[in-house]
């Protein structure tokens, strides 16, 4: 019987917050206990700077530059990933996350491939108006609802999420939970996976995306939050203008309640393994581990000469290297590689494990990563970069591994490109470069011609998840 597949998405996890990478804090115990019968890449990159490109490598095999999904507006085809793959070989598959990008309440494509997704949860009164999926202020909402043939229920929708969204600790989460009301947890999505799993027969194929080390940063409990009250208000009050280049007194707070969050994921990490070990599916399914990207705070680009934020613009080391930790089926041994690794080799590990019966790796001897720097937060760019031009326009970015195992990393924009190996920077030639991302397959076929508009309910959700 061919092996089961479970990809697990670390969202916005850098791999310098992981105490699985040496960080000061022990943020990954589990991570690191698994890693004793694992394979773990101390150097792996990410190929987009946000989930939308990077699901997109993670689930293609191809490069940014090669897939061309850099932004909302763009929409993958179906039967474009590898899980499409798994299904014509008989597998179930499934999707399971919050992150809108990903399962296809903000329209990507990424989710077509699955025959199972579960993504934005229903109202708290599934038969009246969603305030998350209605377009509209304030006033024309109640409006609506009054007009509504359930008035009610719409009412209480519309009161129950506005408190659940903005006022969280006002209203008891066992009210809200598993409804739209409230801030999706993680853990309802691991449910649902481990629901959807034991409820059917034959292989399965899943990818589950944590979202908890995403912006607004919620772990239940932080042992390196100094003030409850304080962290109530960094997080509720949340208003990332204040993050500009006047206010990153601010950021070591963050970076407390971001370091709860990895701590916090990591325990999911934890459940999902010792729920497969306890239905005996350890054993027989390929496990992949990975962040989609990384998060900044305040971190200097060498290039740039602005602090990262988030991960709004850039392409600092703190945005594109991630953790990655792989298991084989069977595989008891662990294994640590230095080498560069990248997200697009996902697919071909998962072609060989499940149809050639192969154990291979996640290396590449080059790593493409690509980005336009305004492609959907306009207005922070501008806030955090005063509308500086250097920023605008399309970033290309090379990682390679030197004959004395250092990673160089060479970076394009406009008629600019430098070299960068460590703290060393040198000018490079532009055509160089480019050329090097000649070379790439052109795959932009991939994707659908019609262009997709962003509507309000759209654009609410991008400002929740920090993007607008």
């Amino acid at each position: 019987m061919r092996p089961n597949v479970l990809l697990i998405v670390l969202d916005s996890v850098r791999a310098a917050n992981t105490s699985l990478h040496g960080y000061h804090r022990e943020t990954t115990p589990f991570l690191s206990e698994f890693s004793k019968e694992a394979t773990v890449y101390r150097e792996a990159r990410t190929n987009g700077r946000w989930s939308v490109p990077a699901h997109a490598s993670l689930f293609t095999g191809y490069a940014a530059s090669e897939h061309g999904l850099y932004s909302p507006t763009s929409k993958l085809k179906p039967e474009q990933t590898i899980f499409h793959e798994l299904g014509e070989a008989g597998y179930r598959t499934g999707l399971f996350s919050s992150n809108s990008f990903v399962t296809g309440e903000i329209d990507t494509g990424l989710h077509l491939d699955f025959e199972k997704v579960v993504g934005d949860l229903e109202p708290f009164f599934p038969e009246g108006i969603d305030p998350l999926n209605y377009n509209g202020g304030v006033g024309s909402f109640l409006r609506d609802a009054m007009c509504h043939k359930h008035p009610v229920q719409s009412v209480i929708n519309g009161i129950l999420t506005k408190l659940g969204w903005d006022y969280p600790y006002i209203i008891p989460t066992s009210l809200t939970a598993g409804t739209s009301a409230s801030r999706p947890l993680d853990s309802y999505y691991i449910n649902q996976f481990e629901q959807w799993k034991e409820n059917g027969t034959g292989p399965w194929a899943a990818c589950v995306n944590l979202m908890d080390a995403h912006v607004p940063y919620l772990p239940a409990s932080n042992p390196w939050a100094s003030f409850r009250a304080k962290q109530r208000h960094l997080q509720w009050g949340l208003d990332w203008e204040i993050l500009s280049k006047e206010r990153f007194d601010l950021l070591p707070e963050f970076t407390d309640l971001y370091d709860g969050a990895i701590q916090q994921t990591d325990s999911h990490l934890q459940r999902i393994i010792t729920n497969l070990k306890r239905s005996g599916e350890f054993e027989d399914t390929l496990i992949v581990i990975a962040g989609d990207h990384g998060e900044g705070f305040g971190e200097q680009s060498p290039i740039r000469g602005i602090p990262v934020i988030q991960h709004l613009y850039g392409f600092h080391e703190c945005i594109l290297h991630v953790p990655l930790i792989t298991k084989h089926p069977g595989q008891t041994e662990s294994e640590t590689i230095d080498e560069l690794a990248a997200l697009q080799g996902f697919p071909q590990l998962v072609r060989d494990t499940v149809f050639e019966n192969q154990q291979t790796d996640m290396r590449k001897s080059e790593i493409y990563v690509s980005g336009h720097l305004t492609d959907n937060n306009i207005q922070s760019w501008q806030q955090h970069t005063d509308s500086d031009p250097r920023f605008r326009g399309h970033v290309q970015l090379k990682y390679e591994q030197n004959e004395h195992n250092q990673i160089v990393k060479y970076i394009g924009w406009k008629s600019r490109a430098i070299e960068m190996n460590g703290q060393k920077v040198r000018p490079i030639s532009r055509e160089e470069l480019e050329r090097d991302f000649d070379s790439l397959s052109d795959m932009e076929m991939i994707l659908s011609n019609d262009e997709q508009e962003i509507s309000e309910s759209t654009t609410r959700k991008l400002e929740d998840l920090g993007y607008l």
